[in-house]
C-alpha cells in the first residue's frame, strides 16, 4: 500500500524526468559532434520529451495536487474522484502519442542504417502497425464511455465499456511491439563484418528496448492484480510504468545515435589513464579533427608499404581544431616490423564561400608544419603515411 503518493510520485517523476532530459541533451551533442542537422526522426524524440514533460505536467497538477493517485476511492471527495479520472482521460493521449513518436523515430533509424530488404520492410510493416495501434488508443479513448464527459464525471448517466479489458489490451499490444522493435536489427547485425565484441556491443545497445517490453509486462502485471473498482488507488501505480515507458523509449531511442560521444569519451579516456606523458598519444587513441574521431582503415599506401589511412568525409572546424597534438596519428606508435613511419602527409579540401581548395601538411612525429586552414566545411581529411624510417 502506498503511504505517501505525493512523495512516491515526486521522487519518481524527478528520477524519470531527468533521465529522459539526459537522452535527448546528448542525442543532440551527438548531432552537433558530427556537425549534422537534425532528421524527423530526431524531431519525433523532442515531440517524446515533451509528451514525459506533460506526463508530468497533467499527472502532478489532476492526479497529485487536485486528485487522488495512491488514495483509496472511498477516502476521496467527489470532486477529487473527478479531478483523478480527468488526468487518466489526459493521459491516455500523452501516451499514445509520446510512445508512437519514440518507436517511429527508432523504425526510421532502422532504415536508414541497416540498408537490407529484411530491416527496411520490416521496419515499414511496423510503422504501420505503430501508426494503427495510436489510431485505436485515440478512438477507444473517445468512445469507451458515452458521453465522452461520462469518462470523468461519474455522476451522469453513462454507458463504458469494459475498462480492465481496455487496459490489459493496451498493455499487452504494447509489450509486442515493444518486442518486435527491439529484435528487428539483432539477426542483421550478426551478418555485418565485424568482429564479435563489437557484434555484442551493437547487440547490447539495441537490445536495451526490453527494458520498455519489461515495463508494459509490469503495467500488465498490476492491472491484472489491482481491483477494478478501486480505481484511483490503482492509477498510481500504473501512472509510473506509463512513466517510466516514456523515458525509458527516450533512452532506447538515442542509444544507438551516441557514437561520437563514445568515441569522444574513449579517446580522452586512453588519453588521461596513460602512465606516461609520451604513451598518451599511443594505445588505443583516436585521432581527430577538432572533436570528431576520424575512423581508421588499412589500404596498400606509397612506397609499396602498408599506409593507415583516416579520412571524415564532412566536419565544420573553428581555429582551435588543428593544434598538433590533436592530430598526431596513432600510426607513429604501432608495429610495423622492420620499419616504422616517421612522417605522415595530410590532404582536405576546404570550402567556404562556395569555392574550394586543396590543402597538404607534413607532420614529423608530432610537428606540423605547413598552413592549416582556421574556418570553413572540411571535406575529404586523410592521412597516410609517406616516409619510413628502419626500427633501431
Amino acid at each position: 500500500m502506498t503511504t505517501n503518493p505525493t512523495v512516491v510520485w515526486s521522487f519518481t517523476a524527478a528520477v524519470m524526468f531527468a533521465l529522459g532530459s539526459a537522452a535527448v541533451l546528448l542525442r543532440f551533442l551527438a548531432i552537433r559532434l558530427r556537425s549534422s542537422m537534425p532528421k524527423t526522426y530526431d524531431y519525433l524524440i523532442l515531440l517524446t520529451y515533451f509528451g514525459l514533460v506533460a506526463e508530468v505536467v497533467c499527472v502532478s497538477f489532476f492526479g497529485i495536487a487536485h486528485g487522488g493517485y495512491g488514495v483509496h476511492i472511498d477516502e476521496l471527495t467527489l470532486e477529487e474522484i473527478e479531478n483523478s479520472l480527468k488526468g487518466l482521460f489526459i493521459q491516455q493521449w500523452i501516451w499514445a502519442t509520446s510512445t508512437t513518436a519514440f518507436r517511429l523515430a527508432i523504425l526510421l533509424l532502422y532504415k536508414e542504417i541497416f540498408p537490407t530488404e529484411v530491416v527496411r520492410y520490416g521496419s515499414i510493416i511496423l510503422i504501420i502497425i505503430v501508426v494503427a495501434n495510436e489510431i485505436q488508443c485515440i478512438v477507444v479513448d473517445l468512445v469507451l464511455c458515452r458521453p465522452i464527459q461520462a469518462s470523468w464525471d461519474i455522476t451522469l448517466d453513462r454507458q463504458c465499456g469494459n475498462i480492465l479489458t481496455a487496459e490489459i489490451a493496451s498493455a499487452v499490444i504494447s509489450m509486442i511491439i515493444d518486442i518486435l522493435v527491439t529484435f528487428l536489427p539483432l539477426p542483421v547485425i550478426w551478418q555485418l563484418q565485424l568482429s564479435r565484441q563489437k557484434k555484442w556491443a551493437l547487440t547490447g545497445a539495441f537490445s536495451i528496448g526490453t527494458c520498455v517490453a519489461g515495463v508494459n509486462l509490469g503495467r500488465l502485471i498490476w492491472t491484472l492484480k489491482c481491483p477494478e473498482s478501486d480505481t484511483t488507488f490503482c492509477l498510481l501505480n500504473s501512472t509510473i510504468f506509463i512513466l517510466s515507458e516514456i523515458a525509458l523509449g527516450l533512452v532506447v531511442a538515442s542509444v544507438p545515435t551516441l557514437g561520437p560521444i563514445y568515441h569522444g569519451v574513449g579517446a580522452k579516456w586512453a588519453f588521461i589513464t596513460s602512465s606516461k606523458p609520451s604513451e598518451r598519444f599511443q594505445k588505443n587513441f583516436l585521432p581527430s579533427v577538432g572533436s570528431v574521431p576520424l575512423g581508421p582503415q588499412k589500404k596498400r599506401g606509397l612506397y609499396n608499404d602498408e599506409s593507415l589511412l583516416r579520412s571524415q568525409p564532412e566536419v565544420e572546424l573553428d581555429a582551435i581544431d588543428w593544434p598538433s597534438q590533436q592530430i598526431i596519428p596513432q600510426a607513429l606508435s604501432e608495429d610495423h616490423g622492420s620499419t616504422a613511419p616517421h612522417s605522415m602527409g595530410y590532404r582536405w579540401r576546404t570550402e567556404a564561400n562556395g569555392d574550394t581548395a586543396g590543402h597538404s601538411v607534413s607532420d614529423r612525429r608530432g610537428q606540423v608544419a605547413g598552413d592549416v586552414p582556421h574556418s570553413g566545411i572540411i571535406r575529404d581529411v586523410e592521412y597516410d603515411v609517406h616516409e619510413w624510417q628502419p626500427c633501431h
